[in-house]
């Protein structure tokens, strides 16, 4: 089960195509971050780097720290003799849903705490740094942070009987 579940999605490393399309530069790395929380306070963190021409490139130890004061956050991870660090900075709501805020409050008893379901989606940007070896590989572009917060389930207080 889970408690917070945030998702970083690359829609950048793109170019305007005339008819408005987007299409992503053929040497592009897209980088992909989810970000799990679970009730217990564990957080399990998965980054992987999706290449056109490569098979993908897994993370999952990854360093993630909140700059105090802004929303951006600074990360770092490594894997197999592959470094990446950076930051990731969210820009502008594009969007937030409260499900409760939507219900009436038969649908509310009915959902339980399905109900207390809230997203929010923003703008954002990054830059990052892939390192292998000497090569170094600067990876920049426009992306989708998404976090989805579940409530805590309520537990039931006894009633004493008088």
């Amino acid at each position: 089960m889970l408690r917070r579940w945030f998702r970083f999605t690359a829609l950048a490393n793109t170019e305007n195509s005339p008819a408005g399309r987007q299409t992503k530069a053929p040497e592009a790395y897209t980088p992909i971050l989810h970000r799990f929380e679970t009730p217990s306070g564990e957080i399990l963190s998965v980054l992987i780097l999706l290449s056109p021409s490569e098979a993908p490139i897994r993370f999952e130890d990854i360093q993630l720290t909140t700059i105090e004061g802004q929303h951006t956050w600074r990360i770092s991870a490594a894997t197999a003799g592959i470094e990446i660090t950076g930051t990731l900075e969210t820009t502008a709501t594009v969007d937030d849903f409260i499900l409760s805020d939507h219900l009436n409050t038969l649908e509310k008893m009915v959902a339980g705490t399905i109900a207390n379901i809230a997203r929010h989606r923003y703008a954002a940007t990054y830059a990052l740094t892939l390192k292998q070896g000497d090569k170094q590989i600067m990876l920049q572009g426009r992306a989708l942070a998404e976090e989805i917060i579940l409530s805590k389930i309520k537990k039931k207080q006894r009633r004493q009987r008088r």
